[in-house]
């Protein structure tokens, strides 16, 4: 069985809070209250008003959604709509120890002791203390690079680090796909000299993506030609 209680103030006893409970004394209790509810309390203190008493639990929740819908949300100190928790709830003793060592200042055993979360993933700390993953480290990052590079991708020398790239200098990047005009005939060796050739034709506003599409097979034409990938 619940009851549903009602905290007013002293000064003008308007009512700011609206609780339901099981056990007697948490209408009286001030743990477990938001920061909200305290500052109202410590301003204008409180009174306890029993509104019903000896009911069910669905009907406990049911009234205290209704009155806090009556007397406003934004009228009180509720953080909810009301209708949540469980009447009789109670920790485990495990849950109430490490409850009682927190108050002391003692640090929680499942953090700390031997059960410790850390003790199983110890990159866990890593993290919390702002440290690199270790599973992210330079070496494993550089060995993850090697192999994605393999033979396509050689890896650049500190000597050739200051050399302009070849494809920066007007030669084809290692990347780009040559496309073909059917109609012309003509092999461009990459998007850019078959976007300068329509410009050069009239066609100033020429794209990237009406040929991709063409090459794909998206769409059957681009700027009035017909376009396809050329590999050599």
């Amino acid at each position: 069985m619940a009851y549903v209680y009602l905290h007013r103030k002293e000064t003008d006893n308007e009512v700011f809070y609206v609780g339901k409970g099981s056990h007697k004394n948490r209408a009286y209790r001030n743990d477990g209250r938001n920061e909200h509810w305290h500052r109202v309390v410590n301003k204008y203190g409180k009174t306890v008003e029993i509104f019903k008493d000896n009911i069910e639990e669905n009907l406990a929740f049911y009234l205290e959604k209704f009155l806090i819908l009556v007397y406003g949300k934004e009228n009180l100190t509720n953080k909810t709509d009301g209708g949540e928790g469980a009447c009789g709830f109670k920790h485990s003793k495990e849950e109430c120890e490490n409850r009682r060592l927190r108050k002391l200042g003692v640090s929680r055993q499942d953090v700390t002791g031997d059960r410790s979360i850390f003790n199983r993933y110890p990159y866990l700390l890593d993290r919390m203390y702002g440290n690199s993953n270790p599973m992210k480290s330079k070496e494993v990052a550089e060995k993850n690079a090697a192999a994605k590079r393999g033979k396509k991708y050689p890896k650049i020398s500190e000597a050739q680090k200051g050399i302009p790239k070849p494809w920066n200098l007007g030669a084809k990047h290692f990347n780009a796909i040559s496309v073909v005009c059917i109609e012309t005939g003509t092999i461009f060796t990459y998007i850019n000299e078959a976007i300068d050739w329509l410009v050069s034709l009239g066609k100033t506003k020429a794209t990237h993506s009406p040929i991709t599409k063409c090459c794909k097979g998206t769409q059957k034409s681009a700027y009035g030609y017909t376009w396809k990938y050329f590999e050599s």
